[in-house]
């Protein structure tokens, strides 16, 4: 390579003649006017260089500079005229030279022999491993471990510098080399802000309020893994959450969730992520979960019966359908409908049962109960029904339904002793009655037993027994973890009767937090032809309303 230092280019425009009929003042107008051009070149330290190919676009003219670093083209006619340049180990560049009056014209041209960029960012931290690019295209250059890249035979004019760093997208700067330029200049572009990225929960999921874990990355360029005390989660409900790349919390609060991920590397700049989730009061590790809006269906597999009245006739009883709905604000509602056939009439009945939950840790309870009956016989009587029956039911101390919802079996057995204060009136073809009271003590035994596998119409799940024993009335359940109650065993006369899980919400919920859970299959021979049952309701309307009553909570989880 020729050892010379970079050229440097003057171009002198002298006018050689006036055409007639044109003073010196003239515009350019096409070819009228004609000038000389003189080219100088030398290096940044002002010393001229030879063997510069110097080459016009009109006239189609080429010369090299001689050893004074001069070279002169005549004739040049008005208007813009492009000169290219040639010369070793440069690539070619070119100026636009615009030829507008008959004076003299000085274009400076300096080309570095060798100019150093030093690579830093806004914190004046050296860049390294980076690729440097020059628009016009001169050469690609990698900078060093101390930020430092060497461009060789550089002209001196505007380049936009591509500077692009390994896995982030490019960075462009624009930089004027000129005359005044040092032999090294400096080239800053911005700190790259971390990286940061949310791999668990996906953005729009549903979730559990309990147990739910955040998964993330965090990267800077600069620092490489960010550490855990440097990531930051919140949510704009709960505030924040913890620090770290993977972080579980117990639970959050029920709704929708922003939830915030920031990144701080050690120039303190921070890299965010979000996503949007909500948070729902499913708990997959309760055996009463209690989810908000969410429905079950039961299907009895005895659902036909009879009930002696008090004139000692028959009444078919059918059950159509039966439904738990949990309410945002704990309510657990309870709807059966069934059909009442005494002869040939048909009454149609819907007995509404509300229980008023409360939690304390890891315990629910029944604060009071709202039930409701209604019966119609035809359709068009619904919203109007011959008989209405309201009872009003309140427990002092509450009424413990589970002392334990993660571990039922903590205690094998316990017993709830409460005063019952219970209201009721009837309303008899718009006929009120009075308002009747009752008021008397009870005590509820509850035991469990072994762990079994029960079969619903989901599939078979495994479930703890739940024996329940309330003065006259008894129950048995069957709990799954994080479903509930799946199977029912109730008695009325000493009859057994029974109702298994048919649908519910959560099943979807259950599968994700226990997945391979549900067994396909029968583990239970089921009675599916169910025979009819007797039983009795002895007395007049006021007393026959309790032991009705008795009847229908029976029938009920």
């Amino acid at each position: 390579m020729n050892t010379r230092k970079l050229l440097c280019v003057i171009l002198f425009i002298t006018g050689l003649f006036t055409i007639p009929g044109c003073d010196n003042n003239n515009k350019v107008s096409g070819s009228r006017i004609l000038s000389s051009v003189t080219v100088l070149v030398t290096n940044e330290n002002g010393e001229p260089l030879s063997d510069v190919v110097v080459t016009t676009s009109t006239p189609n003219y080429t010369e090299t500079t001689g050893s004074n670093g001069t070279v002169t083209i005549e004739n040049v006619p008005g208007g813009l005229c492009k000169v290219v340049f040639k010369t070793s180990g440069c690539a070619d560049f070119s100026r636009q030279v615009l030829i507008e009056s008959e004076e003299t014209v000085e274009i400076h041209l300096i080309i570095f022999s060798e100019l150093t960029v030093l690579l830093k960012d806004n914190f004046d931290h050296p860049i390294t491993n980076t690729e440097i690019i020059t628009y016009p295209e001169t050469q690609t250059v990698i900078s060093d471990e101390s930020g430092k890249a060497v461009l060789q035979n550089i002209p001196a004019q505007s380049y936009v510098f591509t500077i692009t760093r390994p896995g982030l997208s490019p960075a462009k700067k624009t930089v004027n080399i000129t005359d005044k330029t040092f032999k090294e200049i400096e080239v800053s572009i911005s700190s790259q802000l971390p990286n940061i990225k949310i791999i668990t929960p996906a953005n729009n999921t549903l979730l559990s309020a309990y147990d739910v874990c955040f998964e993330c990355t965090g990267t800077d360029y600069e620092d490489g893994v960010l550490q855990d005390n440097q990531l930051f989660w919140s949510s704009d409900i709960d505030g924040v959450l913890g620090t770290g790349s993977s972080i579980s919390v117990d639970r959050l609060s029920v709704g929708n969730h922003r939830i915030e991920l920031s990144g701080t590397d050690c120039d303190g700049q921070t890299g965010r992520a979000y996503v949007n989730i909500s948070v729902m009061s499913y708990n997959p590790k309760s055996y009463f979960p209690l989810m908000n809006t969410m429905t079950s269906e039961f299907r009895h597999l005895n659902p036909d019966f009879f009930v002696i009245n008090k004139n000692n006739v028959s009444e078919l009883w059918q059950i159509q359908n039966l439904t738990i709905h949990i309410e945002d604000d704990n309510k657990r509602i309870t709807t059966v409908l069934y059909d009442r056939t005494v002869g040939f009439v048909i009454m149609h009945s819907k007995y509404i049962i509300t229980d008023y939950l409360f939690t304390e840790d890891d315990a629910v309870y029944v604060t009071r109960t709202s039930e409701e009956l209604y019966e119609w016989k035809t359709a068009d009587e619904e919203k109007h029904p011959n008989s209405v029956i309201k009872i009003e039911t309140s427990y002092s101390p509450y009424l413990l339904i589970l002392n334990n919802v993660a571990d039922p079996k903590t205690d094998s057995r316990f017993e709830s002793a409460v005063k019952i204060e219970t209201e009721w009136y009837y309303i008899y073809y718009d006929e009120p009655s009075a308002v009747f009271h009752e008021s008397k003590n009870i005590t509820i035994v509850t035991e469990f037993g072994e762990m079994r596998h029960i079969q619903t119409d989901k599939g078979i799940f495994e479930a703890i027994e739940v024996m329940i024993n309330q003065d006259e009335i008894k129950k048995r359940w069957y709990l799954t973890k994080g479903l509930g109650i799946i199977r029912f065993d109730y008695y009325i006369s000493e009859i057994e009767q029974n109702a298994i899980l048919k649908d519910s919400d959560m099943l979807e919920y259950y599968q994700r937090s226990h997945p391979s859970k549900i067994i396909p299959g029968n583990s239970e021979n089921y009675e599916m032809n169910p025979h009819l049952r007797n039983y009795n309701i002895t007395s007049g309307n006021d007393t026959r309303i309790p032991e009705r009553r008795n009847i229908l909570r029976g029938m009920l989880p």
